[in-house]
């Protein structure tokens, strides 16, 4: 068994308690004891040891502990050793302190360096990048008051407004990213912003890779690849009328939306939602979605409180059990007969998710019923 221990602990432990399991202790073996007293390696009495584990630590200097009273410098003159060479073997006991302290400390080999594997569990080549396991999601709501608490809002006009605010994107890379590098995604899967203000952004070390600055966005991204980018974020104005809460029975919530409000985040839309609203300013969190209304579309929202009441509404849906009833105001005579719509849709603006009918745009159809 090897032990190691310092003078300190060995302050209120004599040199003879090391031996207690002997008939006799033979002075000279003390004496000769003496100048290794700083030595890190003590191969005798273990039980000692443990007891002296409760001593004071101090952090006293070698002398001061070679002269303190009822020191092992005490009880070893007790037994017969003179003042000088207690003196001279503390000194040595100095010098062999200090030499050990000015040898280089081997950098010790921490389990997470083991533990940096790439995304297969295979060991790194070199120069190869690491790339962190996957976080586990929650399984629950995403959304707590962690969230709710990072802006806030004001009324101006009318008007709901958020305080602007820093906020990260983030997604892992899916499927049909690995292989191509980041400015190939950037413009093919984000084209709210373009390639400059991307470029800008790398530059600036707004653009991260597993949380390390990107500055050359021709990287190529590999699976498990944690996207990053941390923007300052301005959310559009919306009405500013307050949400009324039509039912709350436990299990189920009914809110009356207004209109030009979000249900949930999406775009450039996050506190100006009615989920973040609700849990903002009501209180009112861990809800599930159970249907959408369109930004522009007031009415009746419905959200269920629990997991097991939105399975149980999810297929009622599924079932047809649930429907919503559309009311819309119009100009002129709408037709009472069925109406077919082929004319072409093309988007104006992704940032903003405008479309227009355009003969460049895509083919769509949509039927309308009879009145």
């Amino acid at each position: 068994m090897h032990v190691s221990v310092s003078v300190r602990v060995l302050r209120k432990c004599s040199l003879p308690s090391l031996f207690s399991g002997q008939s006799e202790v033979n002075k000279r073996v003390v004496n000769k004891l003496q100048p290794f007293v700083s030595s890190y390696t003590v191969l005798k009495s273990p039980n000692c040891l443990f007891r002296s584990s409760r001593c004071q630590q101090s952090s006293s200097t070698m002398e001061q502990v070679a002269n303190a009273p009822g020191t092992l410098a005490e009880e070893v003159n007790g037994a017969g050793t003179t003042q000088e060479e207690e003196t001279t073997a503390a000194k040595e006991a100095a010098e062999t302190s200090k030499r050990k302290s000015d040898e280089p400390v081997e950098p010790e080999t921490s389990g997470r360096g083991k533990r940096r594997r790439g995304a297969g569990g295979k060991k790194l080549r070199p120069g190869e990048r690491y790339i962190p396991p996957p976080q586990k999601r929650n399984p629950g709501v995403s959304f707590c008051q962690e969230h709710f608490s990072e802006t806030s809002y004001y009324f101006e006009a009318g008007l709901r407004k958020v305080r602007p605010y820093y906020f990260d994107f983030k997604t892992y890379c899916k499927g049909r990213w690995i292989g191509k590098s980041l400015l190939e995604v950037f413009k093919s899967e984000f084209r709210a912003e373009s390639v400059e203000y991307y470029q800008r952004a790398a530059k600036e070390g707004r653009i991260r890779l597993n949380d390390t600055p990107v500055e050359d966005l021709s990287v190529v991204l590999r699976n498990n690849d944690l996207m990053r980018n941390t923007v300052h974020r301005h959310e559009p104005p919306v009405v500013g009328k307050p949400l009324k809460v039509l039912v709350d029975d436990g299990e189920v919530l009914v809110v009356d939306k207004p209109a030009s409000i979000p249900v949930h985040p999406c775009g450039r839309f996050r506190h100006n939602t009615v989920i973040f609203i609700l849990g903002k300013e009501q209180g009112i969190s861990e809800l599930h979605t159970v249907h959408r209304l369109d930004r522009l579309t007031s009415g009746v929202l419905l959200f269920a409180r629990t997991l097991e009441m939105s399975k149980k509404l999810d297929q009622l849906v599924r079932d047809r059990q649930l429907e919503k009833e559309y009311v819309c105001r119009v100009e002129g005579e709408f037709p009472e007969s069925e109406l077919i719509c082929e004319e072409p849709i093309l988007v104006v603006s992704f940032k903003i998710g405008l479309c227009r009918v355009d003969p460049k745009g895509k083919e769509c159809r949509t039927g309308l019923p009879e009145a």
